[in-house]
C-alpha cells in the first residue's frame, strides 16, 4: 500500500513538473508578436517587431561576435518562435527570436558592422524600432538643396521662461538658432531658414506654415526649459505625439502659452486631427531626427562638461509648433531655472557647444534621407 501510495505522488509530481510551467507562461504572457519586419537604406537598417500591446522589454550589446539583444517581457514569440530571419545587409547577418525563459522572448541582432545604434517604441500599432546606423564614418556633406528651417523659441512681447538672475529664454534661444545656422550653411552647406532674426514675436502656427512654405527638409524648434523645482536639470528632445503623461502636457502647455485644462481640453480635437493627417511616417522620422539630436548634444557636451550634463532622453507631447509636413523636434537645452545651467547658458562657448552639436546631429540624418519614400512603405 505505502509502495502505490508513493507511486501515485510520483507521478502527481511529474505531472506537474511538466505542466506547471505552461500555467505559469500562459498566466505571465501579456502580450505576442504579431510581426517582425527590416529594411534598409544604405545608410542604415531598420528592424520593425510589432505586438499585440505595449511594450516592455531590455537592451544589450554583447561583443566578440558583435550582437544587439532585446528582451520582451510578458511576450510569447507566437509564429516566430526559436526561427531565425536572414537579413545579410551590411549592418545585420540575421535576427534570432526565440523563447528564453516562461514569460520572456529574446530577439538577438547579429551584427556586421555598425557605427551607432537608435531604439525607441511606438503606438498605434504598439513597436519596438531598432535602427542600426553603417554609413561612412567619415562625416558626409550633404547637397545644399536641403533645406532646414530653425525655430528659435518665444520672442518679442512673449520672454518665455527666465532664469534667476534674469536670463530670458527667448534671448538664449535666438543666440542659438543663430549660431546653428551659420554651422549647418558653412560646415555642411545647406540652406537654413529661421522663423526669426530678431526679438519679435510670431504665433506658434505661423511658425509651422513658414516651414511648409518653405518646403523644409526638417524643422527645429530651440527653447530652454523650466521648472519649479530649482535642482531640476538636464537636456531633453520632443517630437509631436499623443501623450497622456500629466508631466509632458504641462511642459507642452507652457511652450504653448496655455493652461495645463486647456492643453487637455483640445485634446480631443487634436487626437483627430493627428489621426486624419497622413502622419505616421512624419512620426517614426522625427522620432528618429529627435535620438539623432538628443544623443549628440549628451555626447558632445559631456567632452567638456562631463556629469554636469544630464541625459533627460527622447519625450514626445503636443506642441503646436511642431504641426509641420516635414519631420520635426523641440530641443529643451536645458532648465534656466537650475542656477549652474543657466550659468552655462549664458556662456557665448556653451551656447556654440550645443549648435554644433545639433548641426552635426541634424547632418547624419539628412544623409540617410534619400530613401525615404523606400521606408515608408515598411
Amino acid at each position: 500500500m505505502f509502495l502505490r501510495r508513493f507511486a501515485i505522488r510520483l507521478f502527481v509530481a511529474a505531472i506537474l513538473v511538466l505542466f506547471l510551467p505552461l500555467v505559469s507562461y500562459s498566466s505571465s504572457v501579456k502580450n505576442n508578436i504579431r510581426d517582425i519586419r527590416f529594411s534598409s537604406n544604405g545608410r542604415f537598417t531598420r528592424i520593425v517587431v510589432e505586438c499585440d500591446g505595449k511594450i516592455d522589454y531590455k537592451q544589450n550589446l554583447l561583443k566578440f561576435p558583435d550582437r544587439l539583444y532585446f528582451d520582451l517581457h510578458y511576450t510569447a514569440p507566437a509564429s516566430f518562435s526559436n526561427k531565425s530571419l536572414a537579413v545579410n545587409d551590411s549592418a545585420v547577418k540575421a535576427i534570432r527570436i526565440s523563447r528564453y525563459n516562461h514569460s520572456t522572448t529574446r530577439i538577438v541582432l547579429r551584427l556586421l558592422s555598425y557605427d551607432d545604434y537608435n531604439v525607441y517604441t511606438l503606438e498605434k500599432p504598439d513597436r519596438l524600432v531598432i535602427d542600426i546606423n553603417y554609413g561612412n564614418r567619415n562625416e558626409k556633406f550633404v547637397p545644399r538643396k536641403r533645406i532646414i528651417v530653425v525655430d528659435a523659441g518665444h520672442g518679442g512681447r512673449d520672454p518665455g521662461a527666465i532664469g534667476r538672475r534674469g536670463l530670458r529664454e527667448k534671448d538664449v534661444a535666438l543666440d542659438i538658432a543663430k549660431k546653428l545656422k551659420k554651422v549647418l550653411e558653412r560646415k555642411y552647406a545647406v540652406k537654413v531658414y529661421l522663423t526669426r532674426n530678431s526679438d519679435r514675436f510670431i504665433e506658434l502656427k505661423d511658425r509651422a506654415k513658414f516651414a511648409n512654405k518653405k518646403n523644409a527638409d526638417l524643422f527645429i524648434s530651440i527653447h530652454v526649459n523650466a521648472s519649479r523645482k530649482r535642482m531640476t536639470k538636464g537636456i531633453e528632445t520632443w517630437f509631436l505625439n499623443f501623450t497622456n503623461n500629466r508631466e509632458y502636457q504641462r511642459v507642452a502647455a507652457r511652450e504653448n502659452a496655455i493652461s495645463l485644462e486647456k492643453q487637455k481640453a483640445q485634446e480631443t480635437v487634436e487626437d483627430q486631427i493627428l489621426a486624419s493627417l497622413d502622419t505616421q511616417f512624419k512620426r517614426e522620422e522625427s522620432m528618429r531626427l529627435a535620438h539623432y539630436v538628443q544623443k549628440s548634444m549628451v555626447r558632445n557636451l559631456r567632452v567638456r562638461y562631463k556629469r554636469r550634463i544630464r541625459d533627460l532622453g527622447v519625450k514626445y507631447a503636443r506642441f503646436y509648433v511642431l504641426y509641420t509636413d516635414m519631420p520635426s523636434v523641440l530641443a529643451e537645452v536645458g532648465f534656466i531655472t537650475n542656477r549652474s545651467e543657466e550659468k552655462m547658458l549664458r556662456k557665448s562657448s556653451y551656447r556654440n557647444n550645443i549648435a554644433y552639436a545639433i548641426a552635426k546631429a541634424i547632418n547624419t540624418f539628412l544623409s540617410t534621407l534619400p530613401d525615404m519614400p523606400k521606408l515608408a512603405s515598411r
